[in-house]
């Protein structure tokens, strides 16, 4: 998996996040988490409260259940703190699905699928890295991504059937904002952490390729003059993955010249949650993990 999220959309991967991302938003955030007392219990809070989601009488229930309620908690929780600019300028949409078609190599690929939401927002975040940096991707060798099926489909069954009849590109110009920002994903199944990333690499790539081609005028072969970037999120109710990909070229049929850029990062949103009695009890809750989750939908 990790041979095919380098070489199927000619990238170079990163292990962390972007300073770019931390930085700017770090100040503000902080004076939020650690200073706003009522706000300091409220992440906690979204993760108790949200494994007891639909839970049955005894027993720990299963992941789909405990991970949706989790993270729709700590989504709400996360976006009703946001400043009304964030919120004003950000879209969350459901619909949006994804199908982009590229040449690497001889082998013509299609990746086709939805994410759970995606954020799109009025205009581009800022470029990850510098011109410096992109230019030094000129240097990365990665190996061949090995026997991979020509339709990557990040579509989960029972909806597969039905979506396929509602593919299309990612982003459609009827969409009050077009710009894909974040895109965050349930996992409700047992995946290890590369076939995760693998995925949202592959979803990250299709949308920002797609809105490159059907709103920036760039077409296959061309390197970016100016790159783009979006962020994602997946969560398997215990552990994020967040990461951030820059687009730099269409250029994808060698393996020389300018390459996209990925960084990925996991972390545990907490170490435990356990029923006692008609309560639960959260160990170890990961202030900073939810300041990484706080900080992408605050990127601007």
């Amino acid at each position: 998996m990790d041979r095919k999220m380098r070489y199927l959309p000619k990238c170079e991967v990163i292990d962390g996040l972007p300073e770019e991302i931390l930085s700017r938003n770090a100040p503000i955030l902080k004076k939020l988490l650690y200073r706003n007392f009522p706000f300091q219990h409220a992440p906690l809070s979204a993760v108790r409260e949200g494994f007891l989601f639909d839970c049955p009488q005894s027993g720990r229930p299963p992941r789909w259940r405990f991970s949706t309620g989790i993270f729709f908690n700590l989504l709400r929780t996360a976006w009703s703190n946001l400043p009304a600019e964030v919120q004003e300028r950000t879209v969350l949409n459901s619909e949006l699905l994804t199908r982009f078609m590229w040449l690497r190599g001889e082998d013509k690929f299609v990746v086709e699928g939805k994410p759970t939401w995606l954020l799109t927002s009025e205009r581009h975040l800022p470029s990850f890295a510098d011109r410096d940096r992109v230019e030094a991707t000129k240097d990365h060798v990665f190996q061949d991504g090995g026997p991979v099926s020509i339709t990557i489909d990040l579509i989960q069954e029972p909806a597969k059937n039905e979506l396929r009849e509602k593919i299309k590109y990612a982003l459609h110009k009827e969409a009050k904002f077009h710009v894909p920002h974040t895109m965050m994903h349930l996992i409700t199944e047992d995946r290890t952490s590369e076939e995760i990333f693998y995925q949202l690499s592959m979803f990250q790539f299709s949308y920002l390729a797609s809105h490159a081609v059907m709103f920036e005028g760039a077409k296959f072969g061309d390197v970016l003059k100016n790159p783009l970037t979006m962020q994602a999120i997946a969560f398997n109710g215990r552990v994020m993955y967040f990461s951030a990909f820059q687009l730099n070229t269409l250029d994808l049929e060698g393996d020389s010249g300018i390459k996209n850029l990925m960084w990925k990062y996991a972390d545990r949103m907490y170490g435990d949650a356990v029923l006692e009695g008609k309560k639960s009890k959260v160990v170890d809750f990961n202030k900073d993990c939810f300041l990484h989750f706080l900080s992408f939908l605050h990127n601007k």
